[in-house]
């Protein structure tokens, strides 16, 4: 794994400290082993996770969910990646792929390791605690101001429209096996707790 990056050696640049690098680096690789890990439940598996797609009416004020409902919902979210789609297998010795389900969320695209990058991070961390609000607005401005440009880039906005392209062929086929019908804005696709999935529409699988 590539190593974090570091301002060239000058005394008018901000650097990280050896701890910080450290713990960069720790962080990067645990990111590294979670994004590497698949999504996969047997069938057995998701029975456990599947009242979570069923709406509640509760569901809509948060400060109402049933412990137990958000202690599932936690356990469920440690066990998958959220950025990538969920497969239900038939079971641990037939890896049949029974159902998919999409993924949560589209991921914030990180910093690319460019100068005008490397310089916006470093000047930010180096100055975020100023007592100067000149000094730590200018600094945070110029950190946002290249996340949004990032989030804006041709690879980016090319992961959005795969992303969407591929939601859509799993909330298409979603439907289709399990005989439900499908919304009006199917072309926006909405999450499988909008179709209400019960644990029973497993059994047929």
């Amino acid at each position: 794994m590539a190593q974090p990056p570091v301002s060239p050696e000058r005394d008018d640049q901000p650097r990280l400290s050896p701890i910080d690098i450290r713990n960069t680096q720790r962080l990067l690789e645990s990111l590294k082993a979670l994004d590497d890990r698949a999504n996969i439940f047997t069938l057995d598996e998701f029975r456990r996770y599947a009242p979570l797609y069923v709406p509640q009416m509760s569901d809509v004020d948060s400060d109402t969910i049933s412990p137990e409902r958000a202690a599932l919902a936690r356990e469920f979210f440690q066990r998958i990646n959220l950025y990538k789609p969920t497969h239900i297998v038939r079971s641990k010795t037939d890896p049949e792929i029974l159902l998919r389900l999409p993924q949560l969320m589209v991921q914030l695209s990180t910093l690319a390791p460019t100068p005008e990058n490397e310089q916006a991070v470093l000047t930010n961390y180096s100055h975020r605690l100023s007592d100067l609000p000149k000094v730590w607005s200018r600094a945070q401005n110029l950190m946002s101001v290249q996340v949004f440009k990032q989030q804006n880039s041709k690879e980016q906005l090319a992961t959005f429209a795969r992303t969407r392209t591929e939601t859509a062929a799993i909330m298409t086929e979603f439907f289709e096996k399990t005989g439900r019908e499908p919304p009006e804005n199917l072309a926006r696709p909405s999450p499988p707790s909008e179709a209400g999935l019960a644990a029973d529409d497993f059994d047929d699988l």
